[in-house]
């Protein structure tokens, strides 16, 4: 700093430090500035200048008092317009914290733009990139990180978030559509350390190999992308990685090169999610991989990721802190004990993964370990161990697990645990009454075990208590429902279903102070009234009272339950409702002593089932309310006239049961145009001692339009399963039961119509003809048309009924002779053509001669094996052999 004459060269425009921030274009405040003299500084430039030393102590021989004096002046004085600046650039910048950030660089600013002008954004949707405007400096660019000390772009974050929208099944979307490829002026950004494209679900195509080129990169994510096929061989490249996610690209794999190949160079991986990436390609071997290549790895997320069963070289990760696992099919096998020396273990996922074998006790004693998820896996056993005090433990989650034993009472050591389920296990003995201290729970399941004896008063000190469920076990005494109600503050969720229970609702009347329930479950606990605190509930939305002693009148504001189940009890009337609820309603009302008239008490119907009452009438609008409905029964009542017309517009029915009721006329055309229609049970019944009388003759479009009926449709199956999840789920049981005659028996079919596509018109007076394009309903299982008067000769159509396992034509008046293609209907295990007018030979070399004797038997004309051989055209049979019994 030493000047040629030996005075110190003070002007902070001239100096080095000055000069060399000059270069780079900085904040400036001349407003500022301009009131301090006009001396115009960057801030930059003062504040690099405040931090020199006042003096140069080596020279200060050289320096006179009175220029001492004169420098210090203007030391203090700079110092002051420092602080004012830095003052400024805090009120500006409040997140600057008395720091200037950088510009960023020319072509740093170049590439971004390009890539902006490459992105494709829906255009309706996006402001995700309107800030990039060349004008504004890059580094203050909405999802643009720079280096403060260079200005080079280090971080880029083109995320999505993904949300509902009002209805919850929409998603507002705000992201990168098409794809990115290899030209991409993304991959020319070398100084990138962190980039994600997360949740970009349009983006598409495969990870272009270019990605190799950010060599710089710690943190990738690409989840819940588009992007397809091959993981590229250059992902290995980038060995400074901390972070991997390609978790829920379901469209990639590793194969070649597989995953072994693709982390074997990527040491620093701290954590790694490929969740649902398919990596089948390394079978069990894919533990053995992770071991050597990652040994610093703290997260390992591969669920559904078709892993086979795992190594004990995982417990190698010694640092491993989340492993989740979940939802490998193929993991067939045990868990290796050794993971429970994995002494910083925080969270293992496991559950539906098709393990067996017997659960290492050890692993549930890890101290560190908080979240334990190991549901779904039915075929493996294991028993609880002793839990030491103190447990971190948080979740438990077994259900679904051949896990038996008893519950130890050193359960009440998991102070910290808020979800303990164990339901559908094999757990039996009492319920421990240490499970009182556990004061954190929230979630307690402990439903379809053997436990008996009666409830331990300690589950009411668990004042936390959001979900209570302890159905379908063999506890037993008598209840008070209202200390379930005061007790428990924030529940949501009670279920005490089907135990030895006697459920008292004494002091159950309208209290402020009940929790508002969200599920109320109380299925065969001896109840003898519909508790009256439910009135109230304002968010009950499930309520199933079925098997119970209910007697009297439904209330009417019991309607505004979205899925209520009271069946199997002692109703016998519903009070009329004073208005029509405008929430869609799922209503077993089926087996009580209901009579009269059904009426309207919602607006829209999904599911209802009035089966096995006393219904004489249905408002004949019904079928305007049950327009979004799939099944519909009434069957075995008392219904009299005809089926109502405005059941056509039920465009979504797959079942429709009125079997066993006085209904008369005809089938109307339009219920031809119910396109989902699977099951349609028109058949007899005798509850009063009559046949139905449904007649008329059935035409060839109203049966070529039942095309839920015909091969290739699966809608039938995929309802029946989300039905199946109510009836085996702890929310709401229904019965989804349909009675058929199936291969010669009655049967009742419940919650097994998944298999089934069937028509019954059996005991009833339809005549005519069969169109040929009965054939078409190829999906069909179950076709009993016997008991009519349907004349004519058996389609040759029917040999396209390939799916079908019982036939049943009996008791009608066909001719002619059997059709060859029935031969050819591989799966059918019943025949019924018994008592009609059929003649001819049996085809030979056919299945049709393996069934027995008495499918044939009554048909005049017919023979060969298992009949005669000889045509009995010449010894008929006599008019008594004839007689047709219906």
């Amino acid at each position: 700093m030493a000047h040629m004459d030996g005075k110190l060269d003070w002007n902070p425009l001239n100096s080095s430090e000055y000069k060399r921030f000059h270069k780079i274009k900085v904040w400036k405040y001349t407003d500022i500035t301009k009131d301090l003299h006009g001396l115009q500084l960057s801030v930059a430039s003062i504040l690099e200048f405040s931090a020199i030393p006042m003096f140069d102590r080596s020279q200060s021989c050289k320096i006179s008092q009175v220029e001492e004096k004169e420098k210090e002046i203007q030391i203090k004085a700079l110092i002051k317009i420092s602080t004012a600046l830095t003052l400024a650039v805090k009120l500006q910048y409040p997140g600057a914290h008395g720091t200037v950030s950088i510009q960023c660089l020319d072509d740093q600013k170049l590439l971004l733009l390009q890539l902006k002008n490459n992105l494709t954004f829906d255009p309706k949707a996006s402001g995700k990139l309107q800030g990039w405007n060349e004008s504004i400096d890059c580094c203050h660019w909405s999802r643009v990180k720079c280096d403060n000390s260079n200005g080079r772009v280090i971080g880029l974050d083109l995320s999505n978030k993904l949300y509902n929208g009002p209805d919850f099944d929409i998603y507002y979307y705000d992201g990168i559509t098409g794809g990115i490829d290899n030209s991409s002026s993304l991959f020319r950004l070398q100084f990138l350390q962190r980039l994600n494209l997360a949740n970009n679900i349009h983006l598409q195509g495969e990870i272009p190999s270019a990605i190799g080129k950010l060599s710089s990169l710690t943190y990738l994510n690409l989840s819940n992308t588009n992007f397809s096929g091959q993981v590229p061989i250059q992902i290995s490249h980038l060995v400074k990685l901390n972070v991997l996610d390609f978790s829920n690209c379901n469209e990639l794999y590793m194969e070649k090169p597989n995953l072994a190949t693709i982390i074997r160079n990527l040491t620093n991986i701290r954590e790694l999610y490929l969740d649902r990436v398919n990596n089948s390609s390394m079978g069990d071997k894919w533990s053995q991989a992770l071991a050597p290549s990652l040994p610093h790895l703290q997260v390992l997320s591969m669920s559904d990721c078709e892993l086979g069963g795992i190594h004990k070289s995982l417990s190698n990760l010694q640092h491993l802190s989340v492993i989740d696992l979940h939802s490998n099919n193929y993991m067939v096998g045990g868990v290796p004990e050794s993971l429970a020396g994995l002494t910083n273990l925080t969270e293992l996922s496991l559950y539906y993964c098709d393990l067996n074998r017997t659960f290492p006790e050890k692993i549930l004693q890890v101290p560190t370990l908080t979240t334990f998820k190991l549901h779904g896996n039915n075929k493996l056993q294991g028993t609880l161990p002793e839990f030491h005090k103190n447990g971190s433990l948080e979740v438990l989650d077994l259900r679904e697990t051949n896990f038996s034993s008893t519950l130890p009472s050193s359960i009440g050591n998991l102070k910290r645990l808020r979800i303990f389920s164990i339901n559908r296990c094999q757990f039996h003995g009492s319920i421990p009454s240490s499970i009182g201290s556990l004061n954190l729970l929230e979630w307690l399941y402990l439903s379809e075990n053997q436990f008996e004896g009666p409830v331990p008063k300690s589950v009411f000190q668990l004042t936390n208590l959001q979900y209570l469920v302890l159905s379908s076990n063999r506890l037993n005494g008598t209840l008070q429902l209202a200390d379930f109600l005061l007790s428990f503050k924030n529940l949501t969720l009670l279920d005490l279903s089907n135990n030895l229970l006697t459920i008292d609702t004494h002091g159950c009347g309208v209290n402020s102070s009940f929790p508002q329930l969200h599920i109320l479950n109380l299925v065969s606990c001896n109840l003898l009234t519909i508790p009256k605190f439910i009135k109230n509930q304002t968010s009950l939305g499930t309520l199933d009272l079925s098997m119970n002693h209910i007697t009297g009148t439904l209330p009417n504001w019991i309607r505004g339950i979205s899925f209520l189940n009271l069946s199997s009890n002692y109703l016998v009337e519903l009070e009329p409702p004073l208005t029509i609820s405008n929430i869609s309603m799922t209503i077993d009302l089926s087996s009580n002593n209901l009579q009269g008239n059904f009426p309207i008490v919602t607006s829209s119907f999904k599911y209802l089932d009035c089966s096995y009452n006393y219904f004489s009438s249905i408002d004949p609008d019904i079928g305007n309310y049950v327009s979004e409905a799939s099944i519909v029964s009434f069957s075995r009542n008392n219904l009299y006239g005809s089926i109502a017309t405005s059941l056509c517009n039920a465009t979504y029915l797959k079942i429709l049961d009125l079997e066993h009721n006085n209904l008369g006329g005809t089938i109307h055309d339009c219920l031809t145009h119910l396109t989902e229609l699977s099951v349609l049970n028109l058949r007899g019944n005798r509850l009063v001692g009559a046949s139905n009388h449904f007649n008329g003759e059935l035409r060839s479009q109203n049966l070529f339009e039942l095309i839920a009926m015909m091969a290739g449709r699966t809608t039938m199956h995929s309802e029946s399963r989300s039905l199946h999840s109510y009836a085996n789920g702890i929310f709401f049981y229904y019965k989804n039961s349909v009675s058929l005659t199936f291969k010669g028996n009655t049967y009742e079919i419940q919650n097994n119509l998944a298999i089934f596509t069937s028509i019954d018109f059996s005991n009833n007076s339809f005549h005519g003809k069969l169109p040929d394009e009965l054939g078409n309903l190829n999906a069909l299982v179950v076709l009993n048309l016997s008991h009519n008067s349907f004349s004519g000769h058996i389609p040759s159509s029917f040999g396209s009924l390939t799916q079908v396992e019982s036939l049943d034509l009996s008791f009608n008046a066909f001719s002619g002779k059997l059709p060859t293609e029935l031969a050819s209907l591989n799966f059918l295990g019943y025949l019924n053509l018994s008592f009609n007018n059929l003649s001819g030979k049996i085809p030979t070399g056919s299945q049709l001669q393996l069934f027995n004797a008495s499918s044939y038997e009554g048909n005049r004309g017919l023979y060969g094996p298992p009949l005669t051989e000889h045509n009995p055209e010449a010894n008929p049979t006599t008019s008594s052999q004839l007689t047709r019994i219906k």
